[in-house]
């Protein structure tokens, strides 16, 4: 049966790839002949087939003109829709980042905005943790070193309805912020909705009007839209490939500047000939704001770019080049600047899969020499100032830092995997990488700074009078990673937590198996109470097993609102046990044993109570 529905996904998706003829301009003076392209579109083919992706489309732009374009596969499955590249929208998501970048930089130019002034003024709704303690700068929010932590429960809505206002979801949910830039990059869905409202205060307008208008407009985007909407039939339907082809639920963005944009691939197409447009009456920028969003203005460490205004530094072995790419459950949509020879390749899918994409992109890369204009193998130039770190003390586990590991009740801090370095000679590095599954020998490209055999780029900081690491990848941009210290990983300190949990689970059952001799009111209370612990805890301990097994990023969606009430029951049983363990002790009148159980399980109440609470699930 799974054998079968592959082949008719396979069938479907080829029916779809034939059907569209490709747009191509002319090859002349081309540095992307039509056979390159023509091999470009071959890797595409087998890539759908190879990863289960029901439709596809590639746009290829090039010295200001469009080079290519076409669909492949199909954009609805039931429908048996194609997937159109000029007029089928896909979910962008956090490729609206650099749209949003390009909208700040615009009200920058109109004298509106500062990029290095505090923004604390322009959004006065948020009070998060750290917001008061210091000045925040839009350049900081652009390029994620305003040191917030990341979240990543309820940013997302089922039904437009449940959205709400942009200041409203930022007064109440913005995080924390965990130290004072810039020591260290934390990747913010967040900053860029504070981003977008500070954009709304500037213009005085909602920020999808003004994405809509200033750009979407400006740039002949004709198809794509920020406003938030249901999908209609010109919409791909997102899916996920679980022995079959499922639709995945419709996005709707509370974050609408970080990620709810919806375009077709041509629309891509022009938004890259912008961004890459040299020439001094340029459409919707100067070239000087140009330039911000396609380099870096510091380095995160030697060797390793920071972000840009909406892009990163893409790691290559060959021509210097520019990406950013964005995830939502059904999508994966990704680009790649390469300025020195003004290609830009947008790729688009319906499912959340980004290699796809990042195979073609390696496969151009390859095929282009780098000059003397690029950097060194992809990596930023290391300073040569810097004072020499040892490898040897570098060997160890690094972790990244974009969360708060001080304690394990962050759900990001437990599940992240860790970096592991051990020197080999007096300059190389071995890395283990547990995340992508390999090991690599890194050799070094400068003073502190690595590279790996595919380009990543590596480079170490002193920061504090602690060593620290920034890593360069082609899925997420630069992190930055921090010494593990001994005993302190998040998954032992949590085990004493988790063992209160499986204990009071046991106690549980012992409180249903060995009822209490006692009045039957009690006897029945304490089983309810107990069955009802059982519940939340087993699906509690489930959902953890399956999250950090299979990584089911729907969690983004939080509870449906007429559901979050649940959330309180767990706090209600943990009081009304521990009350009916104190009367049972109180009377006397049962055996140590099941007395005991009820106080176990009260226990265990109350340690799911900490463990949500830690986890912000009273926060969705």
């Amino acid at each position: 049966m799974l054998s079968t529905r592959k082949h008719q996904l396979t069938i479907a998706i080829l029916i779809g790839i034939h059907a569209l003829a490709p747009r191509s301009g002319g090859a002349q003076d081309s540095r992307m002949p039509d056979s390159l392209v023509a091999r470009i579109d071959s890797q595409l083919v087998r890539g759908l087939v190879r990863y289960q992706i029901a439709g596809a489309a590639i746009a290829i732009v090039e010295r200001g003109t469009l080079r290519h374009a076409r669909g492949f596969g199909l954009a609805d499955v039931a429908r048996r829709t194609r997937v159109d590249p000029e007029r089928t929208r896909f979910h962008i998501a956090s490729v609206t980042k650099l749209i949003t970048s390009i909208a700040a930089l615009q009200q920058v130019e109109r004298g509106r905005l500062s990029l290095d002034s505090d923004v604390r003024s322009a959004v006065p709704e948020i009070h998060a943790v750290g917001w008061s303690d210091r000045p925040i700068s839009l350049h900081q929010l652009l390029t994620h070193t305003a040191g917030l932590e990341p979240a990543l429960i309820g940013i997302a809505a089922h039904a437009p309805r449940e959205v709400g206002l942009l200041t409203t979801y930022l007064s109440r949910a913005t995080p924390a912020i965990l130290d004072a830039p810039p020591h260290g990059i934390r990747y913010s869905n967040f900053g860029f909705g504070i981003v977008g409202r500070i954009i709304e205060t500037a213009a005085s307008r909602p920020w999808a009007e003004v994405t809509e208008r200033d750009v979407f407009t400006a740039l002949g985007m004709d198809h794509a839209y920020a406003a938030l909407r249901l999908p209609d039939s010109t919409d791909a339907v997102g899916y996920r490939y679980r022995r079959d082809t499922i639709p995945e639920p419709i996005v709707f963005e509370r974050l609408a500047p970080a990620g709810s944009v919806r375009a077709s691939v041509i629309d891509l197409a022009r938004l890259m000939t912008a961004v890459l447009d040299t020439t001094p009456n340029a459409t919707i920028l100067t070239p000087a704001s140009r330039r911000l969003l396609l380099s870096s203005r510091e380095q995160a460490a030697p060797g390793v770019a920071g972000f840009a205004y909406g892009t990163f530094e893409y790691p290559s072995p060959g021509p210097a080049a520019r990406s950013v790419g964005g995830e939502v459950p059904g999508f994966s949509t990704r680009i790649l600047f390469i300025p020195r020879l003004g290609i830009g390749v947008a790729i688009v899918a319906n499912r959340k899969d980004p290699l796809l994409a990042l195979s073609v992109f390696d496969s151009l890369l390859a095929r282009f020499p780098a000059s003397d204009k690029d950097r060194s193998g992809g990596c930023a130039p290391a300073a040569t100032s810097s004072p020499v770190i040892p490898v040897s003390a570098i060997a160890g586990d690094y972790r990244n830092i974009s969360y708060d590991h001080h304690s394990f009740l962050h759900l990001g801090a437990l599940l992240t995997p860790f970096l592991h370095l051990a020197p080999r000679g007096e300059s190389a590095l071995v890395v283990r990488d547990p995340a992508a599954n390999r090991i690599d020998v890194w050799m070094s490209s400068g003073t502190n700074a690595w590279r790996s055999p595919d380009g990543r780029c590596l480079g170490a900081v002193n920061v504090g009078g602690r060593t620290m690491l920034a890593l360069s990848t082609a899925q997420a941009g630069p992190v930055m990673l921090e010494p593990v210290p001994p005993l302190s990983k998040p998954l032992w300190t949590a085990v004493p937590f988790l063992s209160a949990l499986l204990v009071s689970m046991i106690a549980a059952i012992v409180t249903l198996v060995r009822p209490v001799p006692d009045a039957s009111r009690i006897r029945v209370a304490t089983a309810l109470l107990a069955g009802g612990h059982l519940i939340f805890a087993g699906g509690f301990l489930l959902g953890l097993a399956r999250l950090a097994i299979i990584y089911d990023d729907r969690f983004a969606f939080g509870l449906p609102t007429s559901f979050r009430v649940v959330l309180a029951l767990p706090y209600v049983l943990a009081v009304l046990t521990a009350w009916l363990g104190w009367l049972l002790v109180k009377r006397r009148r049962s055996g140590r044993t099941v007395l005991l159980a009820p106080i176990l399980v009260a226990i265990g109440g109350a340690t799911l109570c900490i463990l949500a609470w830690g986890w912000s699930l009273p926060a969705l």
